[in-house]
């Protein structure tokens, strides 16, 4: 992706594909413009010092027409032009904690977005303590620094554009017929104008927090004829590659958007840049992750222009943005490091190639340690080609038998992919976590496999019996199945992980659910047996409203997750990439709950103690109800702070073992009291009838 707008001379607009549905509840402003679309005369608007700017005396004013319409419409006209929001904002309801966008767009392309499966996703959040802050700089006006030192390939920020807009503005202005009356200078001047007028409405639907950011943005576009809105849509917008008009890019990138972002367009230039950015659809926000390591107080940079050209071209790229750029790779550039910048990319492939097959000799090390020191002296280092040279060299050293070479280079590899081999660390923490649990659950099934032979199977069927069984096989499915699944297999598409996700989410709370009936019907028995009958009436009630409850926070963490393509061929399982923090409510409904039914149990139990009640049975229903209450709370509780206070790839640490852990810890509550009965041949609690503990309800 490049800084900047495109307008080109080439810019002919092509058909849109017709629309999909999209549902949404905002309103939106169209504008219409049903005649063909004008494009300009040369290769770019003008900047600089204009002389004649402003447009000419006899133009009139074109009237604005608009209208506020419910955007779940989306039979738009091909060029009706739309301005709406993303994430939909909802005049009676709070901003979306992670920002709203702007966006200029044409109806289908609107449409192309929301219909996406994963969209609206919440931010990727970065892991650690703030990384950057907004300061001036001494002469570049403000600028991004880092605040502490900041690994290669760490996500630094991502925030969600104030506006997105279409690259090539022509579109925007519908008066094809000027093309004949006015001269090529003066039709641009029009359609600056006629731009401006249209980029007030637009600026209009901001926040005002998000106006007042905007217009705080740099201009460098104020004696060309550029009105302030679109002078600073120039100055600072970043090209968006992946969106775009019809279904796919043009040749000429005329179809592409732009995004205007509120900290992303303090970052300067440099033609050493050390961070990158891909814009993310789902979540319609501009990551900005770091392409080297980034020290302490080093400001943050990207390239407005291409880098595989020569010093000269870039200055001329970079002439409209009002700035020569000065950094070592411009002040220093000679015909050799201009020949290296033009030719890097080709000769890292021609090497990777060679090796590949089979070249190996002391030359072509040295030839390529040579290119390697070239590229670091031209701050290269932090391109994508880099890492190829580095793999070709380390396997080079491989076939000359030069060890230490090999692992010196492997190094400097894996230390530019840290951030990714510490995420990868992590989900493989998560996956011996998630097969321990599983290896509990199997060790425990077996230990007690003979008491539910003798005390459940041959037993009638009951309500009870039947939740006994889902919650005690449940787990079979949901962790050691398709957790596992999810964790272990090879060659998982994001579309596959998605639906293994959302599968074994709802099997593990209706794991949950059922689990948490036989142990609050437990604590229901005994408060009954303590003449509280109105508890019995209110509870299940409740019950079924609280644990709903759980099933939509979790539908809500699984609309956010965000899960990527493999990192590499032999990656195995899935490679989630962030999502929001609803599992926090997700475990706080269940910490709450297993409070609530602890307490029942403590206030009973006490008395029962006092009392002087037979110590088999307190063992059984308070001591071992009480314990294993306090297990699962703990639980919950640890779950809660590593959500909270660790990066998403933690989020799923404990969550086997405390799914397992309700599954086990239910079956011993009815196989014991079961057991007890059954050695005492008798009926636990005969007047529940509708119980009946004895038979563990079974």
């Amino acid at each position: 992706m490049k800084r900047g707008f495109l307008n080109s001379s080439k810019v002919k607009k092509k058909p849109l594909y017709e629309a999909p549905t999209a549902k949404e509840s905002e309103k939106e402003a169209i504008q219409d413009q049903e005649k063909p679309q004008p494009t300009l005369d040369d290769k770019k608007l003008p900047f600089g010092k204009v002389e004649n700017r402003g447009v000419p005396s006899d133009y009139k004013v074109t009237e604005l027409v608009t209208a506020v319409l419910d955007p779940e419409r989306v039979d738009y006209d091909p060029h009706q032009v739309v301005i709406t929001t993303i994430p939909p904002q909802y005049f009676d309801l709070p901003p979306d904690p992670d920002g709203h966008s702007v966006w200029i767009v044409f109806g289908p392309t609107k449409a192309k977005v929301v219909n996406r499966p994963e969209y609206p996703k919440a931010l990727p959040k970065p892991s650690g303590p703030p990384a950057y802050e907004v300061r001036a700089t001494p002469n570049m006006g403000m600028g991004v620094f880092a605040t502490r030192d900041i690994a290669a390939g760490e996500l630094i920020f991502a925030e969600r554009p104030l506006l997105v807009a279409p690259r090539d503005i022509g579109w925007m202005v519908g008066m094809p017929e000027l093309r004949d009356k006015y001269s090529p200078d003066a039709f641009k001047q029009i359609v600056m104008m006629e731009c401006e007028r249209q980029l007030n409405l637009v600026v209009a639907y901001m926040l005002p927090e998000h106006r007042e950011a905007f217009l705080a943005l740099a201009n460098n576009h104020q004696e060309d004829g550029s009105g302030p809105l679109l002078g600073i849509i120039r100055t600072n917008g970043y090209g968006l590659d992946n969106l775009f008009d019809g279904p796919k890019v043009n040749e000429w990138d005329s179809n592409v958007y732009a995004a205007i972002t509120k900290v992303g367009s303090r970052i300067n230039h440099s033609c050493r840049p050390n961070i990158t950015h891909e814009f993310d659809l789902d979540a319609f926000c501009l990551p900005f992750v770091a392409k080297r390591d980034i020290p302490s107080g080093e400001q943050l940079s990207y390239s407005y222009c291409y880098m595989d050209q020569s010093a000269a071209d870039r200055q001329a790229e970079l002439a409209p943005y009002g700035f020569s750029c000065t950094c070592p790779s411009c002040v220093n550039a000679t015909p050799e490091s201009d020949k290296l910048r033009i030719e890097y990319e080709q000769r890292i492939s021609a090497a990777a190639a060679s090796v590949a097959r089979g070249v190996a000799n002391k030359s072509t090390f040295a030839s390529l340690i040579d290119l390697k020191k070239q590229l670091v002296e031209e701050g290269l280092d932090a391109t994508e080609a880099y890492p190829k040279l580095l793999k070709a060299i380390s396997a080079l050293c491989g076939k000359l038998g030069m060890a230490a070479e090999e692992s010196k280079y492997l190094k400097e590899m894996k230390n530019m992919t840290a951030k990714l081999l510490h995420v990868l660390w992590v989900m493989r923490l998560v996956t011996c976590l998630d097969v321990a649990a599983s290896s509990i659950f199997i060790w425990d099934y077996f230990m007690t496999l003979g008491m539910e032979i003798e005390l459940v199977w041959s037993s009638r069927w009951t309500f009870m019996k039947v939740v006994f069984l889902i919650q005690r096989y449940l787990p079979f499915f949901d962790t050691i199945g398709l957790v596992l699944s999810h964790q272990l297999l090879h060659g998982l598409s994001p579309d596959t992980c998605q639906n293994l996700y959302r599968v074994s989410a709802v099997a593990i709370v209706l794991g949950f659910f059922f689990s948490e009936i036989i142990l609050t019907v437990r604590a229901w028995a005994v408060l009954n047996a303590q003449s509280k009958p109105w508890i019995s009436k209110i509870l299940p009630f409740f019950f079924v409203g609280w644990w709903s409850l759980d099933l939509y926070f979790v539908s809500s963490f699984l609309k956010s997750l965000q899960i990527g393509p493999p990192p590499f061929p032999s990656f195995a399982g899935c490679f989630v990439t962030g999502a929001n923090e609803s599992l926090i409510l997700c475990w706080t409904i269940v910490l709450i709950w297993d409070a609530l039914v602890l307490l029942m149990m403590v206030v009973p139990g006490l008395e029962a103690y006092r009392s002087g009640g037979e110590t088999a049975l307190l063992d059984i229903v308070y001591r071992e109800g009480m314990v294993y209450y306090l297990y699962l709370f703990i639980l919950s509780v640890v779950n809660i702070v590593i959500v909270k206070l660790l990066p998403a790839e933690y989020q799923n640490l404990f969550t086997s073992t405390e799914r397992v852990i309700h599954s086990i810890l239910a079956s011993r509550v009815l196989l014991h009291i079961r057991c007890y009965a059954a050695r005492r041949n008798e009926n636990w609690h005969e007047e529940i009838s509708m119980i009946e503990w004895a038979h563990v309800g079974v």
